[in-house]
């Protein structure tokens, strides 16, 4: 899940200061004493059950997705008795009033029913459109794309909602499908006992079936995701580049944070550098998993840049953060001759929920212009 120890430690610790934050908050509404305890008991275990998915391999998979619901309510209620905190802290030194016990029960069932709202619009996977113009030589007919971003498969993601993302697909008929990383939580084994082998496998695409691996299927180990893809019939691209249909060149490039991992990733103009002929003519699209360095695309010619990673936030604030790291959060950016699709992804991180974005697909269909 994380890249190095300092991240985890950072992530573990923020997390139990807002699990024993909330848990005191919520024991100390009105219940009698010896409730107290027992709620403030029962709300630790349940949320001890993220980081022990983490280590624990027997009942990791049952443990994540608990935690992830966890990890929802400690993170919404957290933000609401932080609120209602704040708002006696004003009180005392102000002459707003307090908030009554009425307000703090009205602000706690609005956070649960925004809780189950965002579960609700995650389990819908919907299709975002997309039309490209590509330059060709020759009069050639539409290609129909279909980008697929940060699957997760074997965290919160099961078979079920693996088997509602291959039949989505499917309905898109894809002439080439397109893997944006993330395919996996960082478990192999966890993701196939979700079925991830079954559902690569059952994909269609006459033109082909490619992947660019994500930094958290690097963390489950390359060589074992690598392995999973190719033994579904997927072509993985590490910083090289397929000409598909002989209409235009896909690069598939390293993830940044391969280079921890002994995974470096190479410029994007050395990788092109090798192009000749008739190929050095085509169209460039560029599968790039986190979008960052977005000018690099632009810079070396590429028509089309599309990338994942972000999860468009999945869950407010994290959509601001992600605009502000990435300059962009999920959707689309013209950048000169260059367009850039950042998907939200299909599956889910951690939460089983989205509140600011939806789970998607993305149908790219590329037509062709002869270029004079």
């Amino acid at each position: 899940m994380f890249y190095n120890a300092r991240g985890m430690v950072f992530f573990i610790g923020a997390y139990f200061c807002a699990l024993f934050y909330s848990a005191a908050a919520l024991a100390s509404f009105g219940l009698r004493r010896e409730w107290k305890a027992v709620v403030f008991v029962l709300w630790l275990l349940l949320g001890a059950s993220l980081p022990l998915g983490f280590f624990q391999r027997r009942y990791s998979s049952q443990l994540r997705r608990v935690g992830g619901v966890a990890l929802a309510f400690v993170l919404h209620l957290s933000a609401v008795f932080l609120f209602l905190d704040a708002w006696t802290f004003l009180a005392a030194r102000t002459a707003l009033d307090a908030p009554s016990p009425r307000a703090t029960v009205i602000a706690i069932n609005a956070a649960l029913l925004w809780i189950a709202y965002g579960v609700a619009r995650a389990q819908r996977i919907t299709v975002r459109t997309l039309h490209v113009k590509l330059p060709s030589p020759a009069p050639r007919p539409p290609i129909r794309l279909v980008a697929v971003a940060d699957v997760h498969a074997g965290g919160v993601v099961e078979r079920r909602y693996l088997q509602r993302l291959q039949k989505c697909v499917a309905r898109c008929r894809p002439d080439v499908l397109l893997l944006l990383g993330d395919i996996t939580d960082g478990d192999i084994p966890c993701a196939l006992e979700a079925g991830l082998d079954e559902t690569l496998a059952a994909f269609s695409a006459p033109l082909g079936k490619y992947a660019v691996l994500g930094n958290h299927d690097i963390y489950a180990g390359e060589k074992a995701s690598v392995r999973l893809l190719r033994d579904s019939g997927v072509d993985v691209l590490q910083d090289e580049t397929r000409v598909v249909g002989g209409a235009f060149v896909l690069v598939g490039r390293n993830d940044p944070r391969g280079r921890h991992f002994g995974l470096p990733r190479a410029s994007l103009a050395s990788i092109l550098k090798d192009l000749g002929g008739t190929t050095a003519t085509l169209p460039v699209i560029v599968a790039d998993h986190t979008p960052q360095n977005l000018e690099e695309a632009e810079s070396n010619g590429a028509v089309l840049q599309l990338s994942g990673h972000t999860h468009g936030g999945q869950v407010f604030p994290f959509n601001l953060a992600m605009r502000w790291i990435y300059g962009i959060s999920s959707g689309l950016r013209r950048m000169g001759n260059t367009t850039v699709c950042v998907s939200s992804g299909a599956g889910l991180w951690t939460m089983p929920l989205r509140t600011v974005t939806d789970s998607e697909i993305v149908l790219c269909t590329l037509s062709f212009e002869i270029d004079f």
